[in-house]
């Protein structure tokens, strides 16, 4: 089985930190917060043995490079 390196760019790190805050402050239900965030970073992680199984994205340039997408709980993660 094909083993692949994930890596988490700063801009999708503050996306997360952004939708931690706002689940968690401006909604108020920080056990939510952590158990949505939690979800996410299993589902990357996941990434690392299954990406070959997950649909590529069709539209250029991202289909070229090898992305491919995967949306736990409605959020587009991308992968490549």
């Amino acid at each position: 089985m094909d083993s692949y390196e994930i890596i988490i760019t700063p801009d999708a790190e503050s996306d997360l930190i952004e939708i931690r805050d706002y689940i968690a402050y401006t909604l108020l239900v920080p056990e939510v917060a952590l158990n949505y965030i939690r979800a996410i970073r299993s589902a990357i992680q996941k990434l690392t043995y299954m990406a070959s199984s997950i649909t590529p994205i069709k539209r250029e340039p991202w289909h070229s490079r090898g992305v491919r997408k995967l949306a736990p709980n409605l959020y587009l993660l991308l992968e490549r």
